[in-house]
């Protein structure tokens, strides 16, 4: 039922619409079409939305009486021992996956009775595998303490302090967008993107090639000291490329796409919105 649509902001085939995280587009659809919205879902992005953004969202569908899905899939627990957006958004039904058995195939859904009842007979991705039910029991019992957050969010800024600070010293056109939790590199250019991912490769630092970078409980002072001393390598590498021009308002819109199928917060008007989307959907 996610198939896409034949043409953007419009309805598929089992009647789904992709607002792509504009919120323009959503208050259009609850003002327009009110009576044909049974839901909303969200799957929260904390990156490229501020808390602005969800401070809108909420409002507009209390004004609307329409039931909010928070689909917390891809951020899990990983900002604190409950949802990411449980002080953000007011949600009806939420639903979090395998970070709650720290990547065992498991998922977990919860909210109003009266919406999941129709689920109960449902099995779910583990089929009651022993050995998934233990990691999701040991996972939860630590992350409910808020201590491997804490080690993340900690060690993780230090770092991002430092690539930045590192960045900008060598004149790099090349960003970072997050915190320590969650963060992405977001480089000017194509050209940019790769040398940068080769040279952390060289340099023995394994990130994901555009996508989220999450750091674990594990990364510790040590290896917190040696990734730094790394990074700082990876910039010297890449002097050459100061002068390939600033990163601009594309590549930060491509930036948020690849990792949200959806656009960034930012001030824009209908006709650039249609634009980004119909840009990157090309893509």
């Amino acid at each position: 039922m996610w198939y896409p649509s034949k043409a953007p902001f419009e309805p598929n085939a089992d009647g789904i619409v992709d607002f792509f995280f504009d919120l323009d587009v959503l208050a259009g659809l609850l003002r327009d079409d009110r009576d044909r919205v049974a839901a909303v879902v969200i799957s929260p992005d904390h990156m490229h939305l501020s808390p602005r953004w969800y401070e809108r969202a909420r409002t507009l569908l209390a004004e609307a009486a329409v039931p909010l899905i928070v689909d917390e899939v891809k951020v899990g627990l990983r900002y604190g021992p409950g949802l990411s957006t449980a002080e953000l958004l007011d949600a009806d039904v939420w639903v979090t996956a395998k970070g709650v058995a720290n990547g065992f195939p498991t998922a977990a859904v919860g909210g109003s009775r009266t919406l999941l009842k129709p689920l109960r007979e449902v099995s779910y991705t583990s089929f009651f595998e022993p050995t998934v039910l233990a990691a999701a029991e040991r996972t939860l019992a630590r992350v409910a303490t808020g201590e491997p957050q804490h080690t993340v969010r900690e060690t993780g800024g230090l770092f991002v302090e430092h690539a930045r600070t590192a960045l900008a010293a060598a004149s790099l056109p090349l960003e970072v967008a997050g915190d320590g939790t969650f963060f992405q590199f977001v480089p000017a250019t194509r050209e940019v993107k790769k040398a940068f991912y080769k040279a952390t490769e060289e340099e023995g630092l394994l990130f994901y090639r555009g996508d989220n970078q999450a750091v674990s409980a594990a990364f510790g002072p040590d290896v917190l000291d040696d990734a730094r001393a790394r990074f700082t390598r990876v910039c010297d590498r890449l002097a050459p490329l100061a002068a390939a021009g600033p990163v601009g308002e594309e590549a930060r819109y491509l930036a948020a796409w690849s990792v949200m199928d959806g656009l960034r917060e930012a001030e824009r008007d209908a006709r650039q919105t249609r634009e980004w989307v119909d840009r990157f959907l090309d893509d």
